[in-house]
Parts: structure tokens; sequence; C-alpha cells
């Protein structure tokens, strides 16, 4: 198994549910200005409680503070619900499960993602509930129930595959690809990495394209395909490192780390570099991510190093690491 990038929640996995439609005002604006017409100013139009404590929860999430995200978002909710909108209250609950997660309070993650599918179907939204279907497969994925994972995982590419947001579609076949992998099922999970690179790319989002990238090359990596892995893997590194992506440039490092290991001659100096550059990255998705798995490779090339104490010690923090996941509900 290798580990996932709670971006799939990342989930760790909201997919930017906010949407708005803009008219077309500026243009008959300058039509009207042609003809000489004399057009009105229009006055704004005030958002409502909902969409002001949806934005207000948004941004407190985007600095980092969790906490206060999920209480605004939890306003949205009641609103929403108060209000009989079952599609808005499964928006809302969405977005409160992202940061439920980030807190690691995965017990009402579960019942929130749980509600806001209800809700999403009883209102016809299978966009909504293909979302809330896919934060359950990160939870359960962070939790080590990759069974019950996989299931959330292919129900929420269903329930996608038919929507316009190809970014959506992109990160439900990323999140099937990684739990295939944990599930071992590696020509399924190749074929969805595949598809999820097609996809990123008409999405025009090189984040997802290099995640997509990520997952094709642990694929190859498992089927000891180490110089097919290498193109993939480096895909994804110089996609990041293109557009600057911090965040996720610390999943490539993890990633190389991995690759150095199952080279034929593994390169376990520069192996160690790729893996401490990981940990020492403020990359928040790597934090929030199960380190079970990371501290593992790093025990793993303390050994090949001849370090052995320093390998025991860190193969017993990985042993602690995934007992403290399966302890917090």
């Amino acid at each position: 198994p290798t580990r996932r990038s709670s971006d799939l929640s990342g989930p760790a996995l909201v997919f930017g549910l906010a949407s708005g439609f803009r008219t077309l005002n500026a243009l008959c604006f300058l039509h009207a200005c042609v003809q000489g017409a004399i057009v009105p100013q229009q006055q704004p139009v005030r958002p409502s409680a909902f969409e002001t404590a949806i934005a207000e929860g948004k941004k407190e999430r985007d600095e980092g503070h969790f906490g206060e995200s999920l209480k605004a978002f939890g306003r949205a909710s009641q609103l929403a619900h108060e209000s009989g909108n079952a599609h808005d209250e499964a928006k809302a609950l969405i977005f409160g499960t992202e940061s439920e997660i980030r807190l690691f309070q995965y017990r009402p993650a579960l019942e929130s993602a749980q509600q806001a599918r209800q809700l999403a179907l009883s209102a016809n939204d299978n966009f909504l509930a293909g979302l809330a279907a896919n934060d359950l497969a990160t939870i359960y994925t962070q939790l080590g129930d990759f069974s019950s994972a996989e299931k959330e995982a292919a129900d929420s590419v269903r329930l996608v595959k038919g929507s316009p947001r190809a970014d959506a579609v992109a990160k439900a076949l990323i999140n099937y690809a990684s739990i295939q992998i944990a599930q071992e099922e590696i020509g399924e999970a190749e074929k969805s990495s595949d598809r999820a690179v097609a996809v990123a790319q008409k999405a025009r989002s090189p984040a997802l394209e290099a995640l997509a990238w990520d997952y094709r090359g642990i694929s190859l990596l498992l089927e000891k395909e180490t110089s097919k892995a290498e193109t993939a893997l480096n895909k994804a590194l110089k996609i990041r490192l293109k557009i600057h992506d911090v965040d996720g440039l610390a999943l490539s490092r993890e990633h190389q780390a991995e690759l150095e290991l199952h080279k034929p001659h593994a390169a376990y100096s520069a192996a160690l570099k790729w893996i401490d550059e990981a940990f020492a990255s403020p990359s928040a998705s790597f934090k929030i991510s199960p380190q079970y798995y990371p501290i593992h490779i790093k025990g793993r090339i303390l050994l090949g190093l001849g370090r052995r104490r320093e390998a025991l010690a860190e193969f017993h923090r990985a042993v602690e690491a995934a007992k403290d996941r399966k302890s917090v509900v």
C-alpha cells in the first residue's frame, strides 16, 4: 500500500463546491453605449446569510483555521436546514466534512458525509452525492478500512462521471486509483490513473495531473516496472516544480524516496535526502495524511544504510502512528 494525499479528501477530498453564474451585464452595457442608450446602474445583490457563512468558512479554511471554518460551515448548514433547502445543507455539510477530516474528527466527519449524501440524493443531485461518497472514501482510507473505502470511491466515480466538472471526475478517479493500489488491484489502479491523467488534462488542472501521474508511477513500481515508474513519477515532480506546488511537492519527494529503494542498486543516501525533505516540508496535506507509511519508508532507508537502531525506532513509530489512526473513532 501507499499513502494518499488528503488533497483526495482530502481528502482528503472537497472539490470546490461553490459555483455561481455571471451575467452578461458588461457586454450589454457596451452594446447600449454604442447605441447611445442610457443604462440605469444596478444595485449590487447582497449575499444571503448562507452565502456569507460559506464564504467565511472557506476563508478560515484556506488560512488553516479549521476549527473556525467548521463553525462557519455549521452555521451555513443550520440556515439551510431551517429553510428546508436540502441541496444547500448537503453542500455545507460537505465543506464541514473537509474541516473535520483535517482536525482528525473522523466520527463526526463520517456522520456529516453520510448525511450530506442522503440530502443530496433527496434533492436529486448526483454530483453532490458523489462528492460526499468521495469524502467517505477518504475517511475510510485514512482509517485503514480499504474495503469500505473502495466501495465509496467506486460510487463516487459513478455519481460524478456525468458531471461537466472534469476536475471533480479526475479527483474521484485519483482517489479510486490510490485505494485500488492499497487493495493490490494494480491493473485496475493503472486504468483508473490513466483515465485520471486524461481527465485532468481536459480540466486543465496541472496539480491534478501531477497527482494522477503519482499513482500511475506507484502502480508501475508495484509491478516492478521501475523504469516506467520513474518516468511517471518524474512527470509529477516536473509539473509541481513548474507550478510551484509547495504542498504537492512533499508527496513527490516521498515517492522519489520510494523510487530510489526500488532501483536495481538502491540509492539509500539519495532516498534519505528525499524523505527528510518531505518531512521538513510545510505541506499541510502531507502533515494531515497518515504518517505511518512515510515513517516506514524512512525505517527501510535507515536499515539499508546499516543504521539498525535508528531503523528500529522508526518502525516502532510507524506502528504507533497506525494505531493512533485507528483509535480516533
